[in-house]
């Protein structure tokens, strides 16, 4: 959201971030029509001990819910999210039109 020059910069810190060895950079477009991810943001963390747990981040606040369902319910929404996306390639390509 935002003016042109605010998009414009936003697609150019993305495109600086996706040069980074640990980041990959995927477009969902917008053929894709509604997707499992546009509900809010969210981070699966998982940790060499203990159970994995994710921080969901609704607007106005942060939930913490763990345990196997839970997880797997955002690893299988992040998957269909991820199996709608462009691939790197393309991408990338998208991204710079």
């Amino acid at each position: 959201m935002g003016s042109p020059g605010t998009l414009d910069s936003q697609l150019i810190k993305l495109l600086k971030t996706a040069k980074l060895p640990h980041v990959r950079l995927r477009v969902l477009p917008f053929s894709s029509g509604a997707h499992t991810g546009i509900d809010g943001s969210y981070t699966i963390f998982r940790f060499d001990a203990g159970e994995p747990i994710v921080a969901v981040e609704p607007m106005t606040t942060s939930v913490y819910p763990g345990g196997d369902d839970h997880v797997g319910q955002y690893d299988s929404a992040f998957s269909r999210v991820l199996s709608q996306a462009l691939g790197p390639a393309e991408s990338h390509k998208s991204s710079k039109t």
